[in-house]
């Protein structure tokens, strides 16, 4: 690799690889969610199941979101420090997309907690909160 450490590509390749697994876990939790809501499911006890899942892969979302901005801080080429992955729009490389993205993280953060303290804000009232 004529001179460039290793490790530099390493954090790269956990940056890009918790990413991507943060947006796939988002997507399988959005959609049960959504069918959920739908009621699609009507198989008994699938439900219960389907709950489980919804939640569990929230948290892992929201784990890998985390992961995602940890290791870009350890990008050598984008250098990005605590403001380019905390405050949207601040980032120098393509900001418009980083921001939309620091954005959806702190939006899947919100939605996801929400599930903790929904017996505080009363469940009718959380439903309308938690699409």
């Amino acid at each position: 690799m004529s001179g460039r450490d290793p490790l530099e590509f390493g954090w790269w390749l956990a940056s890009r690889a918790s990413g991507i697994v943060a947006l796939v876990l988002i997507a399988v939790s959005v959609t049960i969610g959504l069918g959920m809501a739908a009621r699609a499911f009507q198989k008994p006890g699938l439900p219960r199941t389907l709950i489980a899942v919804h939640e569990h892969a929230a948290l892992a979302a929201l784990v890998a979101i985390a992961a995602h901005g940890l290791t870009l801080l350890g990008d050598a080429f984008l250098h990005p420090g605590l403001a380019g992955i905390a405050v949207p729009f601040v980032i120098d490389h393509e900001p418009v997309f980083t921001g939309l993205g620091i954005i959806g993280g702190y939006l899947a953060a919100i939605l996801g907690l929400t599930f903790y303290i929904r017996r505080r804000v009363g469940t009718r009232r959380w439903r309308n909160l938690h699409p």
